[in-house]
């Protein structure tokens, strides 16, 4: 078969699994029954040939016990790799060039990964199912997606099941409107509705390349009540929406479900969610990966009891047009989330209210491996509800971020009774103002409450580029009763709030817990920001060289810093201005800049740079001088407001550069 995609239309289905491994060189599923007598059993069960939107990997090969296993190359984004497999454990795993020796490699996350040795390649023994991501320097990522046997058998169809080719036996049929023009029924909805109209089941579809479709259209594709869709290892179901809709439902299997980065146009904007469990009772997702998910991919609305298990998603990376958050909880109770991999350019999980009286409750969100520029674990920035309570994410490994806990109360909602635990932050990276922490009240549909937040063993390996935050709306709409336990900033403790330059600002009960639980700083006090620029001396001349601003939380907008030229007889630019600290600022300069320097470096302040632009987080009042290549420095001088008092001197202040705002880029709800 020179073609392995095959469209489902009016003609019966035709299997395409075993031609297509055979054309690609793969390994079949007799081949991959077992290993040798010396080594554990490797199973096909999650090897699948390439389909649409993937190929042969021409960068990676791999051998999991004595098997070779294929090497997925997705065709889009950064050109992600992916093998995946499941596997009895322990089990060898063994990654190698098809052309060069890997010399230099890592493992992530980093507190997972198991030991590594470097051979022309890299070996390593797996004790247990993991999600990883190997990275060697200037190669594409290599995603790694070793599954157990368990997980194949919990994801395989109970009960009834029906497969697809003997549903295609369903007489099709056309309808015609009024005006004599004729509307094919696609026969995969036919064999859903099939099911569903015959007490339900599990329609199975097995190894092939399906394209579900109306004419010429990309229709919605409706899963009934009742009625499960397993995709089996090698199935590659690509489309616009998916829906399941009603009790006792979902969707399962070692498949791909693609959206396959499908433009966005008029109508797609309508329809920005890819996978939707709408209204459902006793629902699930199990074992699929996902792939290029054209907006939000999993949206789950107006739910109860949705289980979402072993899911693995895989969109554009440090994108934040596409707006592709991994899974979206909306008004929906007792749902729960474990064993997530998401890299995408926005939220990975994210919690929101899109209006009514049904107040939000009981949501477990655990082992998730995060990539993203924006957050790995949210509540917001939609709230239009009364409140979302009981709220956990605990176990989470965050590769890459924007922020790592965030929650944005904008449109009111009593928010409340909501843990992060067991956070593992490695790089803090994003297209917006990176924060690690960001809890957040503003004004846009209505003002909410944030109350009894918990943090517990949460550590990040390095500084964010702004500090974290935890900022009321005024002094009657407050942040109230947050505790850090085993909180770690840049491989300190943080006991308070200077430790981690946090920006507290009309907060009360604000506490600081070592390990164990005591030796705790409270902040009571109502912070109030205000900022004051000085205005230029008298005779100066603004800079025609340096732009400097002053980022206004909490709506972090920028306010304009007055910069004087040096006078003469002077050899420097000055700027200086009254506000409460932490404070951070941008800066700009007309060319760009190899070396940016703070003097004095004694850790009052810190930067970040790239080409000409910086941003700085100042955490102590007094002149900084900045230096910068062979352009006069910029002196600054932070001074405090009246009646301000000095916060606790600290060592430890986090870097800071600037971009948009993720929120911006959000699609109309």
């Amino acid at each position: 078969m020179s073609d392995h995609r095959v469209a489902i239309t009016r003609r019966r289905f035709l299997a395409a699994g075993a031609a297509t491994g055979a054309v690609m060189g793969l390994a079949g599923p007799a081949a991959l029954a077992r290993a040798d007598s010396q080594g554990p059993a490797v199973t096909a069960a999650q090897v699948r040939p390439p389909g649409p939107g993937a190929s042969a990997s021409d960068v990676y090969a791999a051998t999991v016990g004595d098997v070779d296993v294929p090497v997925e190359r997705l065709n889009f984004g950064d050109g992600v790799h992916v093998l995946a497999f499941a596997a009895e454990f322990p089990v060898q795993v063994r990654i190698q060039s098809r052309y060069w020796w890997i010399r230099t490699a890592k493992l992530r996350p980093a507190r997972r990964a198991p030991q590594v040795q470097m051979s022309q390649g890299m070996v390593f023994t797996l004790q247990r199912p993991e999600h990883l991501v190997m990275e060697v320097p200037g190669w594409p990522r290599l995603l790694v997606f070793a599954n157990g046997l368990d997980d194949v058998k919990r994801a395989a169809p109970q009960g009834r099941k029906v497969t697809f080719e003997d549903a295609g036996a369903i007489e099709k049929f056309e309808n015609a409107d009024a005006g004599g023009r004729s509307e094919r029924e696609d026969p995969l909805q036919a064999a859903l509705d099939g099911l569903g109209a015959d007490g339900g089941g599990t329609l199975v579809l097995g190894a092939g390349s399906y394209t579900y479709r109306r004419g010429d259209e990309l229709p919605p594709l409706v899963v009934p009540a009742g009625v499960t869709m397993h995709l089996e290892a090698g199935a590659r179901l690509s489309g616009r929406i998916i829906t399941v809709r009603g009790d006792n439902g979902g969707i399962t299997g070692q498949g791909v479900l693609s959206g396959r980065g499908l433009s966005r146009g008029p109508r797609m904007q309508r329809n920005h969610r890819f996978l939707r469990f709408q209204r459902c009772r006793n629902a699930r997702l199990d074992g699929v990966r996902i792939e290029q998910a054209p907006y939000w991919t999993v949206f789950i609305a107006d739910c109860d009891e949705v289980a979402v298990t072993n899911v693995k998603i895989v969109n554009m990376f440090m994108n934040m047009v596409l707006a592709n958050d991994g899974v979206d909880i909306v008004n929906s109770r007792q749902v729960k989330v474990d064993r997530l991999f998401y890299l995408g350019g926005d939220d990975a999980v994210v919690v929101k209210g899109f209006g009514g009286s049904r107040p939000i409750r009981d949501i477990q969100v655990q082992r998730v491996t995060a990539l993203t520029s924006c957050a790995a674990a949210k509540i917001g920035t939609e709230t239009r509800v009364p409140e979302i309570t009981d709220v956990t994410f605990r176990d989470i490994d965050v590769l890459d971020c924007g922020r790592a806990a965030a929650i944005m109360v904008r449109d009111g909602a009593h928010t409340h009774n909501v843990r992060f635990e067991n956070f593992h932050v490695e790089r803090v990276r994003g297209a917006n103002r990176q924060r690690l922490i960001d809890l957040l009240i503003e004004r846009r549909g209505g003002l909410g409450r944030i109350e009894n937040i918990r943090f517990k063993d949460f550590v990040a390996d390095e500084l964010s580029d702004y500090p974290p935050q935890v900022h009321g709306f005024d002094a009657e709409h407050r942040i109230a009763d947050v505790t850090f336990q085993g909180l770690r900033i840049g491989g300190r403790p943080v006991h308070r709030a200077g430790d981690g330059a946090f920006d507290v600002r009309f907060a009360r009960d604000i506490r600081f817990l070592d390990e164990e639980g005591g030796a705790a700083e409270a902040e009571s006090r109502d912070h109030r920001p205000q900022f004051e620029p000085q205005p230029l001396p008298d005779g100066a001349e603004p800079s025609a060289d340096m732009q400097l601003w002053l980022i206004v939380p909490p709506a972090r907008r920028r306010q304009d810093l007055p910069v004087a030229a040096p006078g003469e007889g002077e050899d420097a630019h000055a700027a200086a201005f009254a506000s409460s600290l932490p404070v951070a600022l941008d800066l700009e300069v007309g060319d760009r800049i190899r070396t940016w320097r703070i003097d004095p470096d004694d850790g009052s302040a810190r930067i970040r740079s790239d080409g000409n632009r910086a941003a700085i987080i100042l955490t102590r009042y007094g002149p900084v001088t900045l230096r910068i290549d062979d352009l006069p420095p910029l002196r600054i001088d932070a001074r405090p407001l009246p009646d301000t008092p000095e916060p606790p001197e600290s060592p430890d202040a986090p870097d800071t550069p600037d971009a948009p705002d993720p929120e911006s880029a959000q699609p109309p709800n």
